[in-house]
């Protein structure tokens, strides 16, 4: 039988057993776009897998695949656990979080599927919250990419679903208390971006406060190093409360 092993050089590998559930072992053979019983196959065997899984062995690209399937948690979960286990993962698989820089977040996009009316979100939030210890963390990707995904999800979430839904709340809960949404994070260019949801978060009881610390992080950062490099903020910082500005002397007329 032609084909890979299962046992070698892929850690990801290592992940696939007889115990693993039938809905992670049927969204792994999708992946691999294998049929389950080909997979499980190998599995209790031991032995190669089809060579028509080969060309989808790099974990990065099966990864990818779970996270850009149809909504499924079980491929969602898998996606993470596979990321997760490898030692260090390489360029290709910290972009797969995305960058404000063009990158698309495959996460974001995977957990965007998953966030529903209908649907908690605890499992999301676990895997993010372990994503986040892997990833950055670890140094692997910087916490402005990180807060690109974050962003991402967020203001997605609150598109589709509305600021005050337990949904959205739940993850912002969560954003806050990890300080994902820290404006020092934020590249020029996406400012606005930024401004714009914690904007929108205010609007909920809980976060007021801790909302109102980050826009006057905001406009502080925006206003002692970026009102000369970007309209959009200027007019942002132009419409703002003066209570809301940094207390810089002459501040108004600069602006103007």
């Amino acid at each position: 039988m032609s084909g890979v092993a299962l046992t070698g050089s892929n850690q990801w590998m290592s992940q696939i057993s007889s115990n693993m559930n039938p809905e992670k072992m049927a969204a792994l053979a999708k992946a691999l776009r294998i049929s389950q019983e080909e997979l499980i196959g190998s599995v209790q065997s031991g032995t190669a897998l089809p060579a028509s899984a080969t060309s989808a062995l790099n974990v990065d690209d099966i990864v990818k695949e779970l996270w850009e399937q149809e909504p499924d948690s079980d491929a969602f979960i898998l996606g993470s656990e596979l990321l997760k286990s490898e030692d260090k993962p390489d360029i290709n698989g910290c972009y797969l979080l995305g960058s404000w820089f063009g990158s698309e977040s495959s996460l974001a996009q995977g957990v965007g599927a998953l966030v529903r009316r209908d649907k908690p979100v605890d499992f999301v939030l676990q895997e993010l919250q372990d994503l986040h210890e892997k990833m950055v963390h670890s140094g692997l990707v910087g916490r402005d990419d990180w807060q690109y995904t974050i962003v991402w999800i967020l203001t997605r979430a609150c598109k589709s679903l509305g600021v005050h839904s337990p949904q959205f709340i739940a993850i912002a809960r969560v954003a806050i208390q990890q300080n994902w949404l820290e404006p020092e994070n934020c590249p020029d260019r996406e400012a606005r971006t930024l401004h714009d949801l914690l904007k929108k978060m205010g609007a909920v009881n809980e976060f007021k406060s801790s909302v109102q610390r980050r826009l006057k992080n905001w406009y502080a950062h925006s206003f002692a190093k970026k009102r000369d490099q970007n309209s959009c903020i200027r007019k942002i910082l132009c419409a703002a409360s003066p209570l809301a500005l940094p207390m810089y002397s002459g501040h108004s007329s600069t602006l103007e």
